[in-house]
């Protein structure tokens, strides 16, 4: 489990969110921890979470063991030779694509995602479900598999943003299943790590230093967001998920420093991130009335800010997501180090893992960000 898997926080409280597994009975389980330390909550968390799913994965392996076993026949070297995968790979024998696919696509409407993005990876979920065998076992998945894909993609002349995408969204898919329990996350997400087609595009366009006032307060109904991205580079879902505070993201204090916490769902690394807030920020992250109004209509009011953004002089190709190459820029021309800027902006390093917190490292991120003017 992520730092953050299963709590989340509210009023300065933490709460354990956690779902009992189908065979148990399927039940939410909802309830406050009653500390206001988030280690303290962990340590909880993990006493009565980290059983339960061992317990899930240990039933998975032995009803799969007493399957083979009573199908043995003539072909008992065939069915022996699946029971080291079993052993090694935990559950995901059991579950088939199809049934993957059902799951993550009934999980999907409760992660607070939009509902144009529950319905794109719903149907990419779903297509890469057929093209994978749709009654095959996910134990199976190998590499060659996934490169297979590809290539059908690519005949079938898909964009390389498109492709790009699928895997993205598979690979999601696939460290969803390893949270839930439901299959061995890692070892199935390491298999649609494969070389894909270069995406060309063009780069997002900085927003002009001498326009940043300007281009932070251009919609008067929504300025705080901006500035939240202005100061920090964090990307428009993340500010929205962190403000709205659900999902187990939100504002939390970790060892004396507040940060934005954004759980391991809303990131595009699919890792756990604290983002500590700089002072510029201050006002913001302790207002519960501000938060709420920068996560209130943020889809919508994110379209016209970027409309309203292209008439500041300067700032005609740029867009909210302009802000993270600001943020990045700024800090690199104050002389901050490329590790600390790479885990301010949430970027992953080249084994796409992200450095380990400590206390110290989160003070000297918050120091890197208050550099940004």
């Amino acid at each position: 489990m992520r730092n953050l898997d299963y709590l989340m926080e509210r009023g300065g409280i933490w709460y354990l969110r956690f779902r009992i597994p189908t065979r148990f009975g399927g039940n939410w389980v909802k309830v406050s921890l009653k500390t206001t330390d988030v280690n303290n909550a962990r340590r909880i968390r993990d006493r009565y979470v980290r059983p339960i799913l061992a317990m899930e994965s240990a039933c998975d392996v032995y009803a799969a063991i007493i399957k083979q076993l009573q199908s043995i026949g003539e072909e008992m070297p065939e069915h022996l030779g699946t029971l080291p995968a079993l052993i090694a790979g935990g559950g995901d024998i059991l579950l088939s694509w199809w049934e993957a696919a059902e799951k993550y696509a009934a999980w999907l409407p409760q992660s607070g995602a939009a509902r144009r993005t529950v319905a794109r990876y719903t149907s990419v979920v779903d297509w890469l479900a057929q093209r994978l065998g749709e009654d095959e076992p996910m134990a199976k998945l190998t590499k060659a598999a996934c490169a297979k894909i590809r290539d059908e993609m690519v005949a079938a002349k898909k964009s390389p943003t498109t492709i790009s995408g699928y895997f993205m969204i598979a690979k999601g898919w696939m460290s969803w299943l390893g949270r839930e329990g439901l299959a061995d996350g890692e070892r199935l997400r390491a298999c649609w790590k494969i070389d894909l087609p270069t995406v060309r595009k063009k780069n997002t366009e900085i927003i002009p230093p001498e326009a940043a006032d300007e281009a932070e307060e251009c919609l008067p109904e929504w300025k705080d967001a901006p500035r939240i991205a202005r100061y920090t580079g964090m990307r428009l879902n993340e500010i929205l998920m962190a403000c709205e505070g659900k999902q187990g993201c939100g504002v939390v204090e970790e060892q004396g420093v507040l940060c934005f916490a954004l759980t391991a769902e809303m990131t595009k690394t699919h890792r756990a991130r604290l983002v500590p807030v700089p002072a510029q920020l201050m006002d913001i992250a302790t207002s519960k009335v501000r938060l709420a109004g920068v996560a209130r209509r943020g889809a919508y009011l994110a379209k016209r800010y970027n409309l309203a953004l292209k008439r500041v002089e300067g700032c005609e190709n740029c867009s909210m997501h302009s802000w993270r190459v600001y943020a990045n820029t700024m800090m690199m021309e104050a002389g901050v180090e490329e590790n600390l800027r790479r885990r301010a902006l949430g970027h992953a390093d080249s084994k796409d893992t992200h450095y380990g917190y400590s206390a110290g490292r989160l003070e000297a991120i918050r120091a890197a960000l208050e550099k940004i003017p």
